[in-house]
């Protein structure tokens, strides 16, 4: 015969077939989302025809979603040297995997690297990635007047 104690394990054990968890054994029977923490670096030159002093206010690294959702501003660190010429940038950024290895980046800018010298604001595509490894490692250099300024 069957010990009421081992009936009670039982149920708390099997509990997630009822609809409710037991604190015994904390998500039972759940598959949890395997992630993918990626390490992103982007460095590069900046060039700008229409100014020789300091002239980007503005470089942060996004990662593109597709058109139903957001894209991702990635918590990042940014080093921007405009006392050279041309201006160098260095930015290392964590990316949380989304069960894909594909990835398109790119680089909001807001400059004033304009005839005129009015400040814009850019999205800057700098590269689109499928990647198998966790560290992402890219070169990319552009001239911001090339791209509609």
């Amino acid at each position: 015969m069957i010990r009421l104690s081992t009936v009670l394990v039982l149920l708390l054990l099997s509990s997630d077939l009822f609809g409710y968890s037991s604190p015994l054994v904390p998500n039972p029977g759940r598959m949890t989302r395997k992630t993918v923490l990626n390490y992103v670096r982007f460095y590069g030159n900046i060039t700008c025809q229409y100014a020789n002093d300091p002239a980007i206010a503005l470089l942060e690294l996004w990662e593109h979603d597709s058109p139903v959702n957001a894209d991702d501003h990635l918590p990042q660190t940014i080093v921007l040297d405009q006392t050279v010429y041309p201006y160098k940038y260095d930015i290392h950024a964590t990316i949380d995997g989304d069960e894909s290895n594909h990835y398109e980046f790119y680089l909001w800018v807001q400059h004033n690297c304009t005839f005129n010298r009015h400040t814009a604001k850019r999205k800057v595509w700098v590269q689109e990635k499928l990647v198998s490894e966790t560290y992402i490692n890219a070169a990319a250099s552009f001239e911001l007047f090339k791209y509609g300024d």
